[in-house]
């Protein structure tokens, strides 16, 4: 009799309860779709300048997020408006609450471009804490500005690794 054979027995039930439990082999979740919406709750300009035609607004900005996000997030960095109207934003971000039903904190660095009046903005997850240390992602976030004193508003959609325990 080969050893093979016991090994293949003995192998048997551990994969019958792996299965029954719902465990899989794979160490990874399977990306997830996130989507919600934000609104500003403040902005505070830090500094104004005025360089070559172009205004830099450094903020720090207060947002509120509902959907798969869902909880506040403090942004800060400068908006550079330009002579033309277009704006750019970089800046970093931090995110507490819930995604998921899982909590903890979320940095994301942000990038948007746009005008006076709405934004297209790409927010990737760099570093998470809690129950989001492993959580990896891009959001594309699509936003409006109202006319001043407006507070922009809009919604996120991406695609999250969850890895949640």
């Amino acid at each position: 009799m080969s050893i093979t054979r016991p090994l293949r027995l003995l192998l048997v039930p551990v994969v019958v309860l792996l299965a029954v439990a719902g465990v899989t082999p794979a160490g990874a979740s399977p990306p997830a779709s996130a989507a919600g919406t934000f609104t500003y709750t403040s902005c505070v300009p830090n500094s104004i300048m005025v360089v070559g035609g172009n205004t830099v607004i450094d903020f720090t900005c207060t947002a509120a997020w509902t959907g798969t996000f869902s909880g506040t997030s403090i942004l800060r960095g400068p908006l550079t408006i330009h002579a033309d109207g277009s704006t750019n934003f970089h800046g970093s971000e931090t995110f507490s609450g819930t995604v998921s039903g899982a909590a903890g904190t979320v940095r994301f660095t942000d990038a948007s471009l746009g005008t006076a009046t709405s934004f297209d903005e790409t927010s990737v997850i760099v570093s998470g804490t809690g129950g989001l240390t492993n959580l990896h992602g891009v959001l594309r976030l699509a936003g409006t500005v109202p006319p001043p004193p407006g507070i922009p508003f809009g919604t996120y959609t991406g695609r999250i690794l969850p890895d949640l325990p």
